[in-house]
């Protein structure tokens, strides 16, 4: 058997597919176990270091000769190195550190194969345990409650989508692979689990978390089910590095709801008390909050979906900071009752944040509801801490954003919506007639040449067309009109924007493509606008919106949701 063909045997059995490579023979005292090629491990003095590396199995000699050795036809290697050598090496033990190495990593497997979010697109993930802690986030008592400080760190890749953008997308994976340490037999001698997340290769981190033994006892009994996941709020220190976007939102109704309680035995005492720091801070930094929700109520008044977003984004971050520093602050046992219902007010005022952003990005009006329900609750919390702290009032009953009528009125395909121009000389019909979803573009210039253009790797394109109509003259004024521009009109999908990436050419294979121009009366015009969105088997055209930017009429929604939702 040739080494080509267990080559092609690897390809034909995977064809695109990556698989993990677990393929290189050790001998650790006398005893022959088998590692991945890239499971890793080195000691110094005080961590023991594991890391797995994802690499296609078709690039790596030593996964042919293996295979080779161990004697299989080729159209069987990939199922070999996939159900045979990966349970072997994920089920054989023999460490030097008392088989904690072994137990983390069976640990991490297990968790693994739950994971849908940021642990799903892994380039890699270490696993770091270490005795002595000497990290820099973890130097302080609380951190060393047990005898080991595990790091495990996911080197991931960037995914299509909204979510991808979120806290949330972090924190659901890395909360099943906290709940299994701390379920397990080993819980006791752990003193904190670090994750952290990389992106593309990167050693620079994009996300941490951390949660300490101390705050996993205390909320292990309502792990609740593999649902549930552990909100910014309920993880003993949480830090997103500033410049990669990511948006502090909680999905909420599928986190861990647990208040946060401050123990007053564990508060330091004496000279460290800060009582006068945190009253000082709440005075000072409560107004910014209901300032952001004031903005927020305004963006919502003026239907601006956009500024709620935006809006919602900045009350979210300045939650999750203030929550980051009011978390350690010592006080003394009379103030640990304004600190724990401080510190729930933010986190309920980020909930609700998260509620009207979800709103504005998916237009829905329930989500205005529920997000009004934590709002309610959350200045509830805060008034009650204000109260105790200084002389400001907060009118917690009357803090509510208001519903945003665009949400409510998106309108079906096909549906005309009159508005007149800026001038109000004429009067206007816009609507959108229909979509359609294509692999290729087949372009067609004035000299007769064709050429075939395809969206990215992973992409497809949408095609949206637009009708509009100049629907008659007032009889003053300019009496021509011009159609909105291509960047006033952007597709919303799956909660995610997108811009029109038209070519200028005539499409043979769709049509005229869309460009802003006066129109005469009467004059019509139907273009097709295009963009490059996500690939996948369905076109889910009930999370997809047409946004047109009409000026002083606001913004105008069209779902694309057809009657057939099996058209493509």
């Amino acid at each position: 058997m040739s080494e080509k063909n267990i080559l092609n045997g690897l390809k034909n059995y995977h064809k695109n597919r990556l698989l993990i490579i677990l393929a290189v023979l050790i001998t650790i005292f006398a005893s022959v176990l088998i590692f991945s090629s890239g499971f890793l491990f080195t000691d110094d003095d005080n961590s023991t270091k594991y890391q797995k590396e994802v690499v296609p199995f078709d690039k790596k000699v030593d996964s042919v000769i293996m295979v080779k050795n161990v004697g299989i036809e080729p159209e069987k290697a990939g199922e070999y190195f996939e159900k045979v050598v990966d349970e072997r090496v994920r089920y054989s033990g023999g460490y030097d550190d008392g088989l904690i190495g072994e137990k983390v990593c069976l640990l991490y497997q297990k968790a693994a194969s739950g994971f849908e979010n940021a642990g799903r697109n892994l380039n890699y993930y270490s696993i770091e345990i270490n005795d002595l802690v000497n990290d820099e986030d973890t130097r302080v008592p609380e951190y060393l409650s047990g005898e080991y400080g595990i790091i495990i760190t996911l080197n991931y890749q960037d995914s299509d989508g909204i979510f991808p953008d979120t806290l949330w997308w972090y924190e659901s994976d890395a909360t099943r692979i906290v709940r299994e340490i701390y379920n397990s037999e080993i819980a006791d001698s752990v003193g904190f689990v670090k994750i952290i997340y990389s992106k593309d290769d990167s050693d620079n981190y994009v996300v941490y978390l951390i949660l300490t033994k101390e705050d996993a006892v205390r909320l292990r009994d309502n792990w609740g089910d593999d649902e549930k996941y552990l909100p910014c709020y309920l993880w003993s220190s949480v830090n997103i590095k500033s410049g990669n976007g990511i948006i502090p939102y909680e999905n909420s109704g599928n986190e861990l709801s647990s208040p946060v309680v401050f123990d007053p035995v564990n508060s330091l005492a004496g000279d460290y008390q800060a009582d006068s720091y945190l009253s000082d801070f709440i005075n000072e930094y409560s107004p910014e909050i209901v300032s952001m929700i004031n903005r927020i109520d305004k963006s919502s008044l003026k239907d601006d979906t956009k500024a709620l977003s935006s809006e919602s984004i900045r009350l979210m971050r300045e939650c999750l900071r203030q929550s980051e520093i009011v978390r350690p602050v010592p006080v003394s046992e009379k103030f640990t009752g304004v600190k724990s219902d401080y510190f729930n007010g933010l986190s309920l005022v980020l909930r609700s944040a998260s509620s009207f952003w979800h709103a504005s990005v998916f237009f829905d009006n329930e989500d205005l509801k529920s997000g009004n329900e934590y709002l309610k609750k959350g200045i509830g919390k805060i008034e009650s801490a204000v109260s105790k702290t200084g002389d400001m009032t907060l009118d917690s009953e009357n803090f509510k954003i208001s519903t945003i009528k665009c949400i409510n009125n998106a309108m079906p395909l096909n549906t005309q919506f009159h508005y007149q121009d800026a001038g109000r000389n004429n009067d206007i019909s816009i609507r959108i007639t229909n979509w359609q979803i294509k692999k290729g573009l087949l372009l067609k210039d004035s000299s007769g040449k064709k050429e075939l253009v395809k969206p990215a790797l992973g992409k497809t394109y949408l095609l949206a067309t637009v009708d509009i109509i100049h629907m008659g003259y007032r009889g003053e004024g300019n009496e021509k009109i011009l159609t909105p521009k291509n960047d006033d009109i952007t597709l919303v999908y799956n909660g995610k924007e997108y811009k029109d990436c038209t070519p200028s050419d005539y499409m043979e294979n769709a049509g005229a493509p869309y460009v802003s121009k006066w129109l005469d009366r009467r004059e019509r015009f139907e273009g097709v606008i295009v963009y490059e969105i996500p690939a996948s088997a369905k076109f889910a055209s009930k999370k997809a919106f047409l946004r047109i930017d009409l000026g002083n009429y606001g913004n105008k929604i069209w779902c694309l949701l057809k009657d057939d939702e099996n058209q493509f």
